[in-house]
């Protein structure tokens, strides 16, 4: 099927599978956004789905924890699952490329 659509698309853009990205295009673009930190075995699903959903991610981490939350937990797992809950990358006029934690982790390495 991908055959297909490489052959379909001749001529065209390029199709990147960043599962089997041979040409590491997907780790120079990180790399050029975010700085040599950057790596791209850091994004996966789940990473990818807080980016895009943090709202959805923060419901399920309260639904999964439920036990915990109401125990013992640190303060700062709430107020994670919260701040995510109050995400809003879509109506706030920005295109999510990155989970936010991400960014900041890689930043956080240069030090």
């Amino acid at each position: 099927m991908s055959q297909l659509v490489r052959e379909a698309l001749a001529g065209g853009p390029k199709i990147i599978n960043v599962f089997y990205d041979e040409e590491g295009v997907l780790d120079r673009k990180l790399k050029a956004i975010y700085g040599k930190n950057a790596r791209v075995d850091d994004i996966t699903d789940g990473s990818d789905f807080t980016c895009f959903f943090p709202s959805l991610a923060s419901n399920i981490l309260e639904a999964a924890l439920r036990a915990e939350i109401l125990g013992d937990n640190p303060p700062s797992i709430s107020n994670r699952i919260s701040s995510l809950r109050d995400l809003q990358p879509y109506r706030g006029g920005k295109t999510p490329f990155i989970e936010d934690r991400l960014r900041f982790e890689w930043k956080q390495r240069i030090k």
